[in-house]
This record gives C-alpha cells, sequence and structure tokens, in this order.
C-alpha cells in the first residue's frame, strides 16, 4: 500500500531533476555562474572571502577582475592553519 506513494514521490524528484539537467544543457554558462554566485555568498564570511569582497561579487566578469590567479603556495599557510 505504501508502495505507490513511494513510487509517486520518486516519480516527482526524478521529474525535478530531469528539469534541472535539461537547464544545465540548455544554459551551462548561466547555471554555472549562478552556482558560483551562490558558492561565493556561501564563502564570503571566510579569510579570502572578506579579503577579496565576494559579498559585492554578482558575476563572472567581477569574479575574474577582482580575484588573482594564485598558486597552492598562496594558499599553503591558510592551509596548513586549517589542519
Amino acid at each position: 500500500m505504501a508502495l505507490p506513494i513511494i513510487n509517486s514521490i520518486a516519480s516527482w524528484v526524478l521529474k525535478q531533476r530531469i528539469h534541472q539537467i535539461e537547464l544545465f544543457l540548455k544554459y551551462p554558462n548561466e547555471v554555472q555562474e549562478e552556482l558560483m554566485i551562490n558558492l561565493l555568498r556561501l564563502s564570503e564570511y571566510t579569510i579570502i572571502g572578506k579579503k577579496y569582497g565576494f559579498e559585492s561579487i554578482h558575476s563572472y566578469a567581477t569574479f575574474q577582475e577582482r580575484i588573482p590567479i594564485s598558486r597552492y603556495e598562496d594558499f599553503e599557510p591558510l592551509i596548513e592553519r586549517t589542519r
């Protein structure tokens, strides 16, 4: 008796996921930029987020202008501190 309910819920979840996948395929750059902005929002209170002002980055172009290319060695002190 519970099986139809579980199937119904699973079907709904899969339909939502298929819709997401279709959006990824149709608008890959926009989806990736949105994901990047969401990750920046989550990390805006970290040391690096505060240093580079993640809270005011609203596009990939702004990110590209503000964040320098870095090497592992640039982050090594922060990584060691975290360990």
